[in-house]
Formats: structure tokens, sequence, C-alpha cells
């Protein structure tokens, strides 16, 4: 397992993906502080992170699904499954290893999201630092991701045309935006970055008001056990895949 590791952080580094996620990062904190830096009023730390988790979601959602490809995309461009699986016997280690290695990615993400968030927040005139809310607004959609994660990445590793898993992507994208307002949301794996958000909004007659999302927490365990269920179902049809 750890000679796996090893291996795809070789392709990481060659593939620049963790330059790719701090450019999806950097562009979300530019359009935040464009969009923060129009608003006139006082600023306060959970109206900047519900705005920013909005076009963070619609980026990030596009960066993780080309990352996932071009961590995957390497060994059917080079036709080396075959001489992987020769190499390697147990078909579950490498699934793993490789997962494990996009998660590492997306924590990376979330680092990037913390510290970027402070920076922001502060510029646009946010008094204090929250640091237990950021942390949350940075770990809990994390959580909320793992789903839609592991979908892109069963979709890449068993279809060797990754266009139909970033098309997928984008599909996911949308559905995340729009589907949380349809009345089946809670169904949708995609609109889970928002419900584990720890911050959602209340409609007060004609204004919204951000409040603390009080279901967090119970959406958090709901997207680890659907992410859980959606790994071991992926990686059953990964080891019963004969055509790489």
């Amino acid at each position: 397992m750890k000679d796996i590791i090893k291996a795809e952080f070789m392709k990481i580094k060659r593939k620049k993906l963790f330059f790719l996620i701090l450019m999806g990062e950097l562009a979300s904190f530019f359009i935040g502080y464009i969009i923060q830096g129009r608003n006139t009023g006082k600023q306060i730390w959970m109206d900047v992170l519900y705005n920013f988790s909005g076009y963070n979601f619609m980026i990030m959602i596009i960066i993780f699904t080309i990352v996932i490809s071009k961590l995957v995309d390497v060994e059917y461009k080079a036709d080396m499954w075959k001489l992987m699986f020769t190499a390697v016997s147990d078909k579950n280690k490498l699934f793993a290893g490789k997962f494990i290695c996009v998660m590492v990615l997306i924590a990376f993400s979330a680092v990037v999201e913390f510290f970027g968030i402070i920076v922001l927040g502060t510029h646009v005139g946010a008094e204090g630092v929250d640091y237990p809310l950021i942390f949350k607004q940075c770990a809990l959609p994390l959580i909320g991701y793992l789903p839609v994660i592991v979908l892109q990445f069963g979709l890449s590793s068993m279809i060797k045309n990754q266009s139909i898993s970033i098309s997928g992507g984008v599909v996911g994208c949308f559905l995340g935006v729009f589907g949380i307002y349809m009345p089946f949301h809670k169904v949708l794996i995609w609109t889970y970055p928002f419900l584990t958000a720890p911050m959602t909004i209340f409609q007060e007659g004609r204004k919204a008001i951000t409040i603390m999302n009080q279901d967090s927490m119970l959406f958090s365990f709901v997207s680890i056990a659907v992410a859980a269920v959606m790994f071991f179902i992926s990686l059953h049809l990964y080891n019963n895949k004969e055509n790489f």
C-alpha cells in the first residue's frame, strides 16, 4: 500500500494537481473579494462564509472532477492497467491507494481554504476572526463532498472515456446549485456540501438571514454513511471489471 501511494504521489507531482487545486481556491477567494467588497454594510463572519460557500462549490466541484480524472487517466492513456495489476495482485489496495491520494488532495484544499478565508474576511472588514466557525466551514462541507468524490472516482476508474466523468461533474455542479431549492434536495448527493455547511439561510418575510444550520451534524453522518456504501459498491464493480 505504501509503494502504491508513493507512486500515485509521483503522478500528482508530475500532473501539478496540488497547483490546480490551489488555483481553484484562489479563484474562489478572488470572486469572494469582489462580491463581498461591494457590500458597504457591516460584514459579519456568518454572511462572509455562507456567501463564499456558494461560488466555492461551483468552482471546486469542477476542479475536484478534473483532478480525479487526471489522476486516473494516466493508466488509461499509457495502457498501464494490466501492468499495474501484474505488479499489484490485490485490486483493493490499488483502488484504496488511489482514493487515499484523492482525499489528501481534497484535504489540501480545505487547508488552503481555512487560511484563505481568514485573509478574505479580514480584508472585507469582518470584525475579529471566528476560528471555530471557519474550521467548521472548511471541514463540514468537505464531509458533504464525500459521496460526490466517491462517485466521480468510481466513474473515472471504470470508464476509459474521461469526458463522461467530467460531464457528470458539470451536471453535478448544476444539480448542487439548483437542486438545493427542490423539494427532494435531501436525496441529491450534490446538495450535501450545502446541507452539511455550518450556516444556512432563513427567510424572514422578504429578508434572508444567515443562521446556524442545526442539521449540519446529522447530514454529516448521512454523508459519511452514503459515501461508505458507494465506496464499497464502486470497489465491488472495480474488482469485477476485466476490460481496462
